[in-house]
């Protein structure tokens, strides 16, 4: 029970404490020092039981599997530290910007350890941090838009895959409970996804495919299927609506025109636009949609991901085996803001670019290994193969925009997904039962 007690606390403590030093500045700081020294020591005892747990070869291919990515992840960050200082990257910036990946290794690594830890171990984590991380995701990107103006600006590390996760999560959940408990689950993921939609970013809307493949995977019936993806949407669509008309006033006239917004990323914070009306990010999205379908070119924020994009080819053009390594600044003019230089960008070749095709190949085994996975979780169409298809929907949606690794959510993510959805089933009663009537039974 003392080992099974430490690793329920060394996960806790990893994602936990990461969701709260990571919300701050984006320095190097004093917390921040203390948690990776705290998760070193973690990993550090989880890898020693892990050495000593003769179970684990004889036992799953699937574990080893799992170590093998949390491996190439380990070496590929390693490799990354030798090209970034034969580039001239700071060791600070290179730190900074490796831990995400570096994260995931160990996120891996705590699952395999605490993998026999209930499933509602992880469920219970899952649906108090995804609920956080989604209202200090809204609260963050609400004060960025303007469209509210409140005394924080988060409350943890406003990570979107972390909520994503967790929308994913209950919609699952609907799929395979009793009614009762269906409808529970339903106004969860509901109220997840109308958080997103309040801060009126056009990537939240690509969310509202989740429930739906997720409905889809299940193969239940059609009343069932319409009933939870609908009714998520439905849930999201009027918590949005509520929340516009109640906490922003009811809107008067049309929309405004959309106006440029700094990236989720790069974290330069827009100017602000003098408004005669209250602001309405679901019409504000809307109109921004028809404008961009319309005149592609006209719209700021996809002129910014071509031209970050087009940066982040460049790069990988000139460093295609093993990129430029975590930290390094990479250069792009923008429209709104002029010459720029970041080493975080929006755009799914900025894993490429830090990491080369080695990158391209440990995340392509990663893939590799999560479909092995996925599939062998298929027969029944249980909750966690809906988690698990959830799950990768988010992160296909997310590697759409940017790269899913630059949210160090990922690693919690990624961590509680596993746990819910390879956790061992507990004793039924029927086996209890026969277990106890076999003690029972005199020797002869």
């Amino acid at each position: 029970m003392a080992n099974l007690d430490a690793r329920a606390v060394g996960i806790v403590v990893f994602i936990a404490g990461g969701l709260l030093v990571f919300q701050g500045s984006a320095g190097l700081d004093l917390p921040k020092i203390a948690y990776m020294a705290a998760t070193v020591a973690i990993v550090a005892a989880a890898g020693l039981r892990l050495v000593r747990d003769r179970t684990i070869l004889a036992q799953q291919a699937a574990l080893i599997s799992w170590l093998s990515v949390s491996a190439t992840f380990l070496a590929m960050t390693a490799i990354s530290l030798v090209v970034a200082t034969r580039n001239g990257t700071p060791l600070t910036d290179w730190l900074r910007d490796a831990t995400p990946y570096a994260m995931f290794a160990i996120a891996v690594i705590l699952w395999v350890d605490g993998r026999s830890l209930p499933r509602r171990f992880f469920g219970t984590i899952l649906v108090a941090s995804g609920l956080l991380a989604a209202i200090s995701f809204s609260i963050e990107w609400m004060g960025r838009r303007n469209i509210l103006d409140l005394p924080i600006d988060r409350l943890i590390l406003p990570t979107g895959i972390l909520a994503s996760s967790l929308l994913a999560y209950a919609a699952a959940r609907a799929m395979r409970a009793h009614w009762a408990s269906s409808v529970a689950w339903v106004f969860l993921g509901g109220a997840t996804l109308g958080m997103f939609f309040v801060t009126g970013t056009r990537s939240a809307l690509l969310l509202v495919i989740v429930p739906i493949v997720v409905a889809v995977a299940s193969r239940r019936g059609a009343a069932r299927i319409v009933g939870v993806s609908g009714g998520v949407l439905a849930i999201g669509l009027a918590t949005s609506v509520l929340f516009t008309v109640t906490v922003l006033g009811v809107p008067t006239g049309p929309a405004p025109a959309p106006t440029p917004v700094a990236s989720a990323t790069t974290g330069a914070s827009p100017a602000p636009a003098a408004a005669t009306t209250k602001p309405n990010p679901i019409g504000e999205r809307i109109a921004s949609i028809q404008t961009g379908v319309a005149d592609p070119a006209s719209d700021a924020s996809f002129s910014e991901r071509i031209a970050q994009t087009k940066a982040a080819w460049e790069v990988l053009a000139s460093h295609a085996v093993l990129g430029t390594g975590p930290g390094y600044r990479i250069q792009w003019t923008s429209a709104v803001r002029g010459p720029m230089a970041s080493y975080t960008l929006d755009t799914p070749l900025v894993l490429l670019s830090k990491f080369g095709l080695l990158g391209a190949v440990v995340l392509a085994w990663l893939l590799v290994v999560y479909a092995r996975t996925l599939w062998a979780c298929r027969h029944g169409r249980s909750a966690r193969f809906l988690t698990l298809v959830g799950f990768g929907t988010v992160f296909v949606i997310a590697g759409l925009l940017n790269s899913p690794f630059e949210d160090k959510g990922l690693s919690f993510a990624i961590l509680l997904i596993l746990g819910i959805a390879l956790a061992p089933d507990p004793p039924s009663r029927n086996s209890a039962t026969q277990a106890q009537a076999t003690r029972m039974q005199p020797a002869l």
